[in-house]
């Protein structure tokens, strides 16, 4: 078995180091990232757990959608 902690080490560096050389995090970096937390969550919680993932990253994109749009990000 994988252990999460690890996993979320690797995540982080990666998605540091492309931020630190390009200014940017890819998408091939933040899906799968995204994709596995919902697992995580599913698994430890299940239905429960997957919802409150989903409903936490639609209140996120939601507060970052107007400032995007604006092209303050």
């Amino acid at each position: 078995m994988i252990n999460e902690n690890a996993l979320l080490a690797a995540i982080l560096i990666s998605a540091a180091i492309f931020d630190y050389k390009y200014r940017k995090v890819p998408n091939i970096v933040i899906l799968p990232a995204a994709a596995g937390a919902f697992v995580m969550a599913a698994k430890s919680s299940g239905l429960i757990g997957f919802s409150g993932s989903m409903i936490g990253m639609i209140v996120g994109i939601a507060l970052l959608l107007f400032p995007y749009a604006k092209g303050g990000i």
